[in-house]
Order: C-alpha cells, then structure tokens, then sequence
C-alpha cells in the first residue's frame, strides 16, 4: 500500500476548513486505545489546502510553539471518499503507518484491519 500522503503542512490553527477529517494520529488515537500527544491531524483535499492564507502556514519547529498548531496532510485522493464520522478509513490509516515499528500501532491497526474486513 503507497501513503495517501503528498505534503504535509503546520498551520498556527484551522478554521473555515470543512469538513474536517482527522488524521494519522488524530485517526489512530480516535479508532484505538492509542493515545497521542502529537496533536491534531487533518486530511484535506488540493482544493481545501488551497483554501488556506499564506499567512498561517508555519514551520514544524513552530508548530511546537504554537497551542492551537495542527498538522494538515495534503492527500493525493479526496480523504471524504471513504472517511467515516470524521475519521479516515482504516486502509488508509494502515497505509500512513505501514512502516511505523512500534508494536502497540501494528497491533492496534492489525485488529482495526480484521474488523474492517470481517464486517464488524
């Protein structure tokens, strides 16, 4: 599976963007036990980043700084297409951390998997 991940971008915050669809930790935190204190992910589509002033984009190391900072993933597909309740797929999840080496996210996606794919 190939990231559905382009760019990735920090802005000082977010709004006016709709719909929100969280994201890489965001998502994994919301669909597991998997708690995250990276902050807030959104996936958006070319169309929704574009939409974004100049003026709030800032460096990661910033985004640091910043309380109200979020991470905005630029997609390579419209993340609404298969996202559910505000939360992308769980193939997509599983794409973004295929490489990921910590055994608590590949136990967590692996059950999210299985349940994806046998109904429940």
């Amino acid at each position: 599976m190939i990231t559905p991940v382009s760019k990735v971008k920090y802005l000082r915050f977010l709004n006016n963007v709709n719909p929100l669809i969280n994201s890489s930790d965001s998502a994994l935190s919301a669909l597991t036990i998997t708690n995250s204190n990276k902050g807030t992910s959104y996936a958006l589509d070319k169309y929704s980043l574009d939409q974004i002033a100049p003026n709030l984009i800032i460096n990661e190391s910033e985004a640091d700084d910043e309380l109200e900072s979020v991470r905005v993933e630029h997609w390579k597909y419209n993340p609404n297409l298969f996202s559910k309740d505000g939360i992308i797929d769980v193939f997509s999840l599983y794409a973004i951390y295929q490489e990921d080496n910590e055994p608590r996210v590949e136990i967590e996606l692996e059950q999210l998997i299985e349940a994806a794919l046998c109904g429940d």
